[in-house]
């Protein structure tokens, strides 16, 4: 049971709904995992080459707008994945 309190009234009790979600699917999750793995990857890159641009050589600039753009294709085609899936088994 979960109490609430609205401003100037008295405590409500409100009894919980009935939980109309689906039981978790380990691929959606796996992929989930994959997906924000991804993510954080092309921020930490894009984040290196932001702090470090005008104050590197243009060889490790290219390098790291690469590795960039690598982390950018991989982000891409796992949010590709993730929503195939869900539109694929309904989860």
């Amino acid at each position: 049971m979960v109490f609430v309190q609205a401003p100037g009234d008295s405590i409500k009790s409100i009894m919980p709904t009935e939980d109309k979600r689906q039981p978790e699917c380990p691929k959606k999750s796996r992929l989930m995992d994959q997906y924000s793995a991804a993510i954080a990857e092309f921020s930490r890159t894009a984040a290196i080459v932001n702090m470090r641009m005008g104050v590197m050589y243009k060889g490790d600039y290219d390098r790291l707008t690469k590795a960039v753009d690598e982390a950018r294709v991989l982000t891409e085609k796992a949010h590709r994945e993730l929503l195939a899936h869900i539109e694929e088994h309904g989860c």
